[in-house]
């Protein structure tokens, strides 16, 4: 196996407020090549987090967080589809809103 660089990284605070996760340089690479596909307009599956006064937390399948708007509630852990509606690739996030 060749020699990887982990670098650590915080999780998503509605996944583990104490949790710290490790990803391989690799899974970085993934993460951003993933981030830099997502457009607006795009639907894609999200994992439902925290819901807050805002909006709610979300996570798409690569690990990119984002933030659903609205104030509908929804069960942590469940599947959605939503549509992108801005990417900021600066931040390595985006938003979405209901289809």
């Amino acid at each position: 196996m060749p020699d990887v660089e982990l670098i650590p990284i915080r999780a998503p605070p509605f996944l583990n407020e104490k949790a710290t996760v490790t990803r391989s340089e690799t899974e970085m690479k993934n993460m951003n090549n993933a981030l830099l596909e997502l457009q607006h307009g795009q639907l894609i599956d999200v994992i439902i987090g925290k819901t807050l006064p805002f909006g709610t937390l979300v996570s798409e399948p690569s690990g990119i967080a984002g933030l659903l708007s609205g104030e509908k509630k929804f069960d942590e852990g469940s599947r959605f589809q939503v549509r992108v509606a801005d990417v900021d690739a600066t931040n390595q996030r985006f938003s979405a809103i209901l289809p």
